[in-house]
């Protein structure tokens, strides 16, 4: 791209010297011509004045004109064409040679001349005065600058390919510098780091290195996100198939009976299903995780969803109070499958987390207040204060001994990710013991 652009600017900046060149030729000798005309005009009538004429005698007297004016040439003839005065020109013979008050040119034999005739009657004889100028040199001039055009179109030809090239490779210095910055992170991994931007010229390359910066800033994030999760995979996965490592080798080492061995395999089964429970809700977090970027962005009716997923849960746990407080009619822009996947979540860890010494109640709420405010209020065991900040982390728990078997720590990680993804907020708020409420604003539009 650079050798194209620099060949371009090259043939550009030739053309652009060819056309102003020839320019300058043809306005010089316009100019010049017109000059010359008006020069032989004026040594003409210069001429004319020293024409003396006695009318007494009606003789005319040329004793005093001077035939050579200013490098013009002046020559007078009768009207048959004789000339009176001066040096002959070939080829004027007669009268019909002649152009009265006119400027005129003539190619006499390879030479080229600027004539003006003027025609004067002093009592019954006319008289034509000629004037002649020779612009043989003025051609040569002209040939000769021509000619040092052409002998230094090679080195203009250079000269334009050089100032290209200077050009060229100052304006793609920046872009060189974002090239070499951008390999230097692919090769090292180091994407916490970024591209230069230069932040007093807000051009095209300030654009470009803004736009990929923010790419990198999503990338880190992304990359940085897949760190965590993997990290925290492996930690609570290894918890699990440590115990079921152990159970085998207790149950192998030891001379069990029946009994014992049954035991032991009970519990290997059931750490293998919580194993098997885990994965399925890593994969389904995963899931929603990678569509991030993919979202399927629609409108949809929430009011709706509410009250659908408030009586499947009354299907399900005949045994719990749901109310819904749900403003009717309620248009929303986001994705419905992630939109319900935290309505789920949420429900599900009021159910998970229920009290056993009163029957639980569980009030969804929907209405239109700074922008759409949704909520999850129940009567279950509540979350203490020191849990608060922390309960949104992903595989974090609260005090095993009120923890559910099959709890993982991962649906209110997932619900914080939804509620993020469109550009939302949720606040928690519980009295340990007496019940907790999740409140969550999501923009209209």
């Amino acid at each position: 791209m650079k050798r194209r652009l620099q060949i371009n600017i090259s043939v550009i900046l030739l053309v652009i010297l060819i056309i102003t060149e020839t320019a300058f030729l043809t306005i010089n000798h316009i100019t010049t011509d017109y000059q010359m005309n008006k020069n032989v005009e004026a040594a003409v009538q210069k001429a004319v004045l020293k024409v003396e004429y006695d009318e007494d005698d009606h003789e005319v007297e040329f004793d005093d004109v001077n035939l050579y004016v200013d490098n013009v040439m002046i020559t007078i003839y009768n009207e048959q064409g004789e000339v009176v005065l001066g040096s002959p020109i070939i080829g004027l013979k007669s009268t019909h040679d002649f152009k009265n008050h006119e400027t005129y040119t003539l190619d006499i034999d390879n030479n080229h001349y600027h004539v003006y005739d003027l025609k004067l009657t002093f009592g019954s004889e006319s008289y034509w005065f000629k004037g002649i100028y020779d612009d043989s040199h003025h051609g040569s001039s002209l040939q000769n600058a021509f000619r040092s055009f052409l002998i230094l179109l090679p080195v203009t030809v250079v000269v334009a390919l050089l100032i290209s090239i200077l050009l060229v490779n100052r304006a793609f210095k920046p872009v060189n510098q974002l090239v070499s910055s951008a390999d230097d992170i692919a090769k090292s991994g180091a994407f916490d780091q970024r591209l230069p931007v230069d932040e007093k010229h807000h051009d095209e390359i300030y654009e470009l290195s803004s736009s990929l910066n923010e790419m990198l800033d999503q990338l880190e994030t992304s990359l940085e996100r897949e760190r965590e999760f993997t990290a925290d995979v492996s930690h609570e996965i290894k918890t699990p198939l440590s115990a079921i490592l152990l159970e085998c080798d207790n149950a192998l080492l030891e001379e069990e009976n029946i009994d014992d061995y049954k035991e032991s395999i009970t519990n290997i089964k059931n750490r293998t299903r919580q194993l098997m429970g885990m994965i399925e809700q890593l994969l389904q977090m995963s899931r929603s995780l990678s569509r991030q970027d993919v979202m399927n962005i629609d409108e949809f009716d929430l009011s709706l969803i509410c009250e659908e997923t408030i009586e499947q849960y009354r299907e399900l746990y005949p045994d719990i109070i749901f109310d819904g407080d749900i403003e009717k009619d309620i248009q929303f822009g986001g994705d419905e499958t992630l939109i319900m996947r935290m309505l789920i979540n949420l429900l599900n860890n009021s159910v998970r987390y229920r009290r056993l010494d009163e029957p639980l109640k569980v009030n969804l709420s929907l209405k239109r207040k700074n922008g759409l405010e949704l909520a999850i209020s129940d009567n279950g065991m509540g979350i203490k204060k020191e849990d608060l900040s922390k309960i949104f982390l992903r595989f974090y728990q609260v005090d095993a001994s009120h923890t559910a078997s099959n709890s993982y720590g991962l649906g209110l990680s997932m619900v914080k990710w939804i509620v993020d993804a469109h550009d939302g907020q949720i606040e928690v708020e519980s009295d340990y013991g007496q019940g907790t409420t999740f409140t969550i604003q999501l923009p209209i539009n």
